[in-house]
């Protein structure tokens, strides 16, 4: 690191208004998925009590997935086939990658950005089966770059109406589907 580089960052306490843009970003993130999901998971059979919602950040530096933030809800269904099964978890998130890593081509060297949400612990049957009866043109089916769900359903957005939009969409859609993936064990109420 310069000296230059060093003493620009601590001038007009540059550093430090960029860390406070991104905790602001991260909070608006979670507040905006939690507007939408919160009430959801709190009213769904799909899940236990409000879903023991847990928030992650990762900056990721030099792999495929540059950035993500997501809320964890722990599902009332469970894995299915296995003696033992964990209860199914749905990560909602907002994520930066390499276009490439979900196939997409692109004549800049922009990363793609979308929302999306993936159940961990779900079946590829499953995952597959789901993302052939997926009707809605805008949802489109993907890698899960971190290996603990079998994929992932995303919108690729560009502005924050994309981003309100988009996290509408995947709810309308988890309702839809989420019986499909694992099986019923817990009750609403437990």
């Amino acid at each position: 690191m310069s000296e230059d580089f060093l003493t620009k960052g601590i001038e007009n306490d540059r550093y430090l208004k960029a860390a406070e843009l991104i905790d602001r970003f991260e909070d608006e993130v979670y507040e905006e998925i939690r507007k939408v999901f919160d009430d959801f998971v709190k009213e769904s059979v799909l899940f236990i009590g409000d879903g023991s919602p847990d928030e992650r950040s990762r900056p990721t530096r030099g792999t495929a997935t540059m950035a993500t933030h997501r809320i964890d809800y722990t599902m009332s269904r469970v894995q299915a086939g296995e003696e033992d099964p964990e209860n199914l978890i749905v990560s909602v998130g907002f994520e930066w990658v390499n276009p490439a890593k979900q196939g997409e081509e692109t004549s800049t060297d922009e990363s793609l950005t979308y929302v999306y949400y993936k159940i961990k612990y779900a079946s590829e049957e499953e995952f597959e089966k789901v993302c052939d009866l997926t009707e809605n043109p805008d949802i489109l089916c993907g890698e899960e770059m971190w290996r603990w769900a079998p994929g992932i359903f995303y919108i690729p957005v560009k502005k924050g109406e994309d981003f309100r939009e988009g996290l509408r969409m995947l709810r309308e859609h988890l309702s839809k589907f989420g019986e499909r993936f694992g099986r019923g064990s817990k009750k609403k109420d437990e």
